[in-house]
């Protein structure tokens, strides 16, 4: 958001979606189990058909999380700058120092870095002047084919969604310095999801 359109300079920051560091990792390999690979591979060929053909996949991400914006918006001082707009940002005072929010009780930033600017100023807080919470996370599937003659296979799969369960938190709008909210993240990503699927190819 613009505090003030005549000054463009001021709103020079961060993407809304600026994301520093992203990667992202994906992955198959076929289990050496069964006739052929390094393990039982001298089972008989019906034994074979239980223990051999499945295959793991994968998808791992992990990146930094996107910039939020600090805030004063809130009565009685929501205007200091006098001039009507409901949403204004606070001036920096301070480092920002983000926290750790499970041993934090959800609080990921606290409002010692931020102040409330003199009557009739702007905040010199840039725009989008907070780093958001990371992401990290790994999807995972385990998949076993299985053929039936030479026209048909059977595919089992089973699919594991952040197949680790953990608590990727999401950026918080309880951004406004002046609530006793500020700076608390409760909100996270979907927790692991699993699903099973059996496909026929022909």
């Amino acid at each position: 958001f613009e505090q003030y359109t005549w000054d463009l300079k001021a709103e020079r920051a961060n993407s809304d979606r600026d994301t520093r560091n992203r990667v992202v990792v994906g992955y198959t390999y076929d289990l050496p189990i069964g006739r052929g690979g390094a393990i039982l591979s001298n089972v008989t060929p019906g034994w074979n058909r239980l223990v051999g053909g499945w295959q793991i996949a994968g998808i791992v991400q992990a990146q930094s999380g996107f910039p939020m914006n600090v805030t004063i918006n809130s009565p009685p001082i929501g205007d200091p700058a006098g001039t009507g707009a409901g949403l204004l940002r606070p001036n920096c005072v301070g480092p920002i120092q983000t926290l750790d929010i499970r041993a934090n009780h959800g609080r990921y930033v606290t409002s010692s870095a931020f102040a409330v600017p003199a009557n009739g100023t702007f905040g010199n807080c840039p725009r989008n002047v907070l780093p958001g919470p990371g992401m990290s996370n790994w999807d995972l599937s385990l998949s076993k084919n299985l053929s039936i003659r030479e026209r048909y296979q059977i595919q089992f799969r089973a699919e594991f969604f952040n197949v680790l369960n953990h608590a990727n938190f999401v950026n918080t709008d309880n951004m406004d310095i002046q609530q006793p909210t500020f700076g608390r993240i409760t909100q996270t990503l979907p927790p692991r999801e699993i699903q099973f699927g059996l496909k026929l190819y022909f």
